[in-house]
Formats: C-alpha cells, sequence, structure tokens
C-alpha cells in the first residue's frame, strides 16, 4: 500500500521570509514553515534537525530573539510514520501502522502510551500535518 506524498505545500510571503532569514542562519534546508501568533513551526529537511537547532540550542535561541516568538523544529521524513513519531516526542508511540479501508481511505493507526494534556495537543497537530503533507485520510489514535 503506498501512501504517497502531496505534491506541493503552499506558503505565504509570511512564511517566505521566516524561511529566508531561518536558512540563512541555520543553513538548514525547511521544508515547510507555521507562523503562528506567538509560535513559528518550522519543517526541515530529514536530517538537519541538529544543525537547525545548533550548537546547545543557540540558533533556536537567536530566531527566538529574532522573532519574537517560540520556535518549534520538526524534522520531516518522507514516510508519515517516522514523521509521526518525530513529531510526538518525546511521547512514544507504539505499533504505527498505515491502513486502507474498504472505501478506499488511507488510515494512520498509533497507539500513545501517555495520554497527558501535551499528548492531547499533538494528536490535534499530529492530524493536521499528516494530511497536509500526505495523501492519508484519517489518523486514529488508541
Amino acid at each position: 500500500m503506498k501512501f504517497l506524498l502531496k505534491a506541493r505545500i503552499r506558503l505565504d510571503t509570511e512564511a517566505i521570509h521566516y524561511i529566508s532569514l531561518f536558512e540563512k542562519l541555520t543553513k538548514a534546508h525547511v521544508v515547510d514553515c507555521i507562523p503562528l501568533d506567538n509560535k513559528i513551526t518550522f519543517v526541515v529537511k530529514e536530517g538537519h534537525a541538529g544543525i537547525a537547532i545548533g550548537k546547545k540550542g543557540m540558533n533556536v535561541k537567536t530566531l527566538t530573539e529574532k522573532f519574537n516568538k517560540k520556535i518549534e523544529i520538526i524534522e520531516f521524513s518522507k514516510d508519515p510514520i517516522k514523521f509521526l513519531i518525530k513529531l510526538f516526542k518525546p511521547i512514544e508511540i507504539k505499533n504505527p501502522y498505515l491502513s486502507e479501508d474498504q472505501d478506499g481511505n488511507k488510515i494512520l493507526n498509533a497507539t500513545i502510551t501517555k495520554t497527558r494534556m501535551l499528548a492531547k495537543v499533538k494528536m490535534k497537530r499530529a492530524e493536521e500535518f499528516i494530511k497536509k503533507y500526505y495523501n492519508i485520510d484519517e489518523i486514529k489514535f488508541n
């Protein structure tokens, strides 16, 4: 069963501005940028999280000061299961798998080991990210 990546990610001028400054400072390649009121989430190319964060978190600290917003860095993966696991760190995801129902809907299934408030917030965000980047119709958390 194949769950292909969606073709394009649309960026507005604000996101493009943040990406330009982020890439100049960190030298990491940005896949997507989601600016919110008090936080900017940068989704970076697989393998670029370390250089994006910088030694002892220096890049994150510098960007937080420059943008006056909290900075979140998530490492992308072409594999939706790996991406889901990265999204939930430090919360553990058990037995994630992809399936398809009889109507042809593509489903990402996962078990969360803890149901803290943080997990609930991450569940909502995970659904937004997964549906944005992959041809997956639903995420089921057990």
